[in-house]
């Protein structure tokens, strides 16, 4: 589901208003001046939080991805997992500890960080100053990131400032505020110039650069030329994009579809150009 479908779903519930009272990167959904629903718009992947009855929260809250159910808690400040019976699956003693990833969680112990499996073993150690659990793990160590296995061998230095996700071979990297893409071995393989970037799909990503939002290619070519104050992509690969204040829709080559004629993009109509 994509963003427009769930405005579409939210909009088609009885008595449910849209607002963005917290300006043009956030919409939320309410009723009765309650709001249940809301969309981060400027979300790297989009993003959405949803209110719900206590007891629905407690049963999501317990699901971790895998066939049982498991639940977080916290007792005299500590932070462990229990089972569907109450057992304790890891001990509470760690001061924080994050949801599982493919069977491993981050951990926090006396300002450090380090990552268990899901029995509890550590299998990083509690050394370093962040750490990011996902396909590899993003760790930082004087305030410097990189990446390493879960055997705690080295994949990328820690020498940036910030790290994105790794996509279609390449992921975002920031050093000196700047952004650019590094592959595998850590190598810049586009230069850190763009302001913003995101990860790469079907060979395209979005990025802002000097301020305006535009889209390269995967050799760091403009395929959209930067010159939009906004840019969302859509699920069909066209893009809305905001131009003198006002909203249109581009195709992936950056051929206007809707003329930038609307004061908000959820006005802009869809239109299929196949």
């Amino acid at each position: 589901m994509n963003i427009e479908e769930v405005r579409k779903y939210c909009l088609s519930l009885p008595d449910t208003e849209e607002a963005m009272p917290y300006g043009e990167d956030w919409v939320v959904f309410r009723v009765g001046g309650k709001i249940f629903l809301h969309i981060w718009l400027e979300a790297p992947i989009p993003t959405i939080a949803v209110k719900l009855l206590p007891e629905r929260g407690e049963e999501l809250s317990r699901w971790d991805g895998y066939e049982d159910f498991r639940a977080r808690v916290k007792l005299d400040g500590k932070y462990g997992y229990i089972d569907t019976k109450g057992n304790y699956l890891i001990e509470p003693k760690y001061d924080s500890i994050g949801y599982f990833y493919d069977g491993f969680a981050s951990v926090e112990l006396n300002g450090k960080y380090g990552v268990i499996n899901q029995e509890g073993k550590i299998v990083i150690d509690l050394k370093y100053d962040g750490v990011r659990v996902g396909k590899i793990v993003e760790t930082t160590l004087d305030f410097k990131k990189g990446f390493i296995d879960l055997e705690q061998n080295i994949v990328v230095e820690p020498k940036f400032d910030e790290l994105g996700d790794f996509s279609e071979e390449l992921c975002g990297a920031s050093i000196n505020d700047k952004w650019g893409y590094i592959n595998k071995q850590g190598v810049f393989v586009i230069e850190p110039k763009f302001d913003e970037v995101g990860n790469f799909k079907n060979g395209i990503d979005m990025v802002v650069f000097k301020g305006k939002c535009g889209v390269i290619n995967i050799q760091g070519e403009f395929v959209i030329e930067p010159k939009f104050k906004s840019m969302s992509a859509e699920y069909n690969g066209h893009f809305k994009v905001l131009l003198d204040d006002k909203w249109g829709l581009i195709d992936e080559r950056g051929n206007w579809l809707v003329p930038a004629t609307y004061d908000s993009r959820w006005d802009v109509p869809e239109v299929d150009d196949k």
